[in-house]
């Protein structure tokens, strides 16, 4: 059922996207639609595990055509594949988080945060201090002689 709450939030996505310069071509009852039909209503948002309206590459207007809803979280890693910040903004972000500003400023993880943080580099470390059980060393050693021949 369409209401007052739902016309606000299409007019706010509506504007939001006039501002950043991207075609509107939805009607209410059609954008309202779409986000029925996901399912996902109740959990469109801007937070990770919610819900948006994603244009695929985000590229081209809105349009019922060329939308699909989709969790933030995705649609964000998807804008950044294959990109990187170029070294004046990594150098911007690294001074941002320095001294004060850092979360951790003036304060001291706890002793069993530390006891965690020591234990996760001991081990293997491109697995954070995971070990494999026998079973599983025994199975990855017949797996790589089968494909690299027995050299022992």
């Amino acid at each position: 059922m369409m209401s007052k709450n739902s016309m606000q939030k299409y007019k706010e996505q509506k504007k939001a996207a006039k501002q950043r310069g991207i075609i509107w071509q939805f009607s209410y009852p059609v954008w309202y639609r779409i986000w029925q039909e996901s399912g996902r209503w109740n959990e469109r948002g801007r937070e990770k595990d919610q819900y948006v309206m994603s244009r695929p590459g985000d590229k081209g207007p809105y349009a019922s055509w060329n939308v699909e809803i989709k969790k933030h979280s995705d649609n964000t890693r998807e804008c950044w594949v294959g990109k990187r910040h170029n070294l004046a903004t990594r150098d911007k972000m690294s001074k941002a988080q320095t001294g004060t500003n850092n979360a951790m400023f003036g304060r001291k993880a706890s002793k069993e945060t530390r006891l965690k943080m020591s234990l996760a580099k001991i081990g293997n470390k491109n697995l954070l201090g995971h070990k494999h059980s026998q079973s599983s060393l025994e199975k990855m050693s017949v797996s790589q002689r089968a494909r690299y021949g027995d050299k022992s």
